[in-house]
């Protein structure tokens, strides 16, 4: 794919840019790379199909797409395609959503309304909120930050409204359940016959789905996504090398380190002086990384002082600088996001869940999920079965 204008800006708080705005022309098929960041992209022009997670959407002008890091996506067929792409972490996903009807937001944004394509109705209204992201991040005015942050602001407003109104049906193949199981359960000792046997398919049709998804079988993305971690406790932590890779699920030290050689060409020991070297995420990023990677644990300021070193008041205030929440706030955020999609994707019952998930009760679970989804994990479950009906 071509990318004819290419115009990342960087905030010196961050190792990478805030937004990436591109413009791509195409024509053909493509696979697309994996990335860790959100992705917005509007069809300027042109048509094709763009798959994700195993389902074909059809896009031509018009067509609004976001991207997860949890999507697998190909593009087929396109012809004379033109999109405009916004890339961005999830902190600026976060600051949106904390906006004035949060408690709404937050139910549109998590209950099962989500489809990653919907057909705006106002082309010229998409179009122009992107070109002007774009236009500002080229011509770097003073405060294009904050006017292309308003964009995207509204860009994603938009989104909800029209998937709100829409209301998809939920719907994924066993491929895609089981690539977010692996997700899930990545440090638990998995094979495929164990999770081909947990969906109830054969291990050659499961590793045939996910190859469609991916490219890749079952282990090769366990593999993947164990590294993802890792990587992650590298940048991020001190934690000594051997306890990184038995937290993500390898049993054996040595295995580790060959593999990790093998997919990036540099031992764990050098990647791990390498990443301390580069710029260090702020506090918050570190907080929250380990937050994700440890969402099962108790992430209480008292734990989370003593493996950062540093007060509870230095965190409280990092962590309203950056994501406008609590530390208890985004604890519960990211633990609520686990269950619901456990919810989704396994037969678990709500009491193995809520301790999946790290709550002490099945009580406090219930109150957690009620105060973050605006409704109980029952009403929530019965909500999904209501829209595969």
């Amino acid at each position: 794919m071509e990318q004819s204008q290419t115009n990342p800006y960087s905030n010196n708080l961050w190792e990478t840019p805030i937004f990436n705005i591109f413009r791509h022309l195409t024509t053909g098929a493509r696979k697309d790379h994996e990335t860790e960041r959100l992705r917005l992209f509007a069809t300027i022009s042109g048509h094709g199909i763009i798959k994700i997670n195993g389902v074909r959407y059809p896009i031509s002008r018009g067509s609004l797409s976001w991207i997860f890091p949890y999507h697998s996506t190909s593009l087929a067929d396109a012809e004379n395609l033109e999109v405009i792409e916004i890339a961005f972490p999830l902190r600026v996903l976060l600051q949106i959503l904390d906006g004035p009807d949060q408690a709404q937001l937050h139910k549109m944004m998590f209950q099962n309304y989500f489809s990653p394509v919907i057909t705006y109705p106002d082309a010229e209204q998409l179009e122009q909120l992107f070109c002007e992201a774009l236009h500002e991040s080229e011509v770097k005015d003073p405060l294009f930050e904050t006017i292309v942050l308003a964009n995207v602001t509204k860009i994603i407003l938009l989104y909800l409204r029209q998937i709100y109104k829409e209301k998809p049906k939920f719907s994924t193949t066993t491929g895609w359940k089981a690539l977010r199981y692996l997700h899930y359960y990545f440090n638990q000792p998995l094979n495929t016959a164990k999770v081909a046997q947990h969906f109830k398919i054969t291990p050659e049709k499961l590793n045939q789905e996910l190859k469609e998804l991916t490219g890749k079988n079952l282990l090769q993305n366990l593999t993947q996504i164990r590294f993802n971690h890792a990587r992650a406790l590298m940048q991020a932590t001190d934690l000594p090398i051997k306890t990184i890779a038995s937290s993500v699920g390898f049993r054996s030290f040595p295995s580790f380190n060959r593999q990790f050689k093998l997919l990036y060409t540099q031992t764990p020991k050098d990647y791990h002086k390498q990443a301390s070297k580069k710029a260090e995420p702020t506090l918050a990023f570190q907080v929250y990384i380990f937050m994700t990677e440890n969402f099962k644990l108790n992430l209480s300021l008292a734990k989370l002082e003593k493996i950062f070193f540093t007060s509870k008041k230095n965190i409280e205030q990092a962590l309203q600088a950056t994501f406008q929440m609590s530390a208890r706030e985004l604890a519960i955020f990211i633990k609520i996001s686990y269950a619901k999609s456990f919810i989704q994707t396994t037969p678990s019952s709500f009491s193995q869940i809520s301790d999946l998930t790290g709550f002490n009760s099945v009580c406090s679970f219930n109150r957690a999920f009620l105060e973050e989804v605006g409704m109980t994990p029952s009403e929530y479950k019965k909500s999904l079965l209501g829209n595969e009906s």
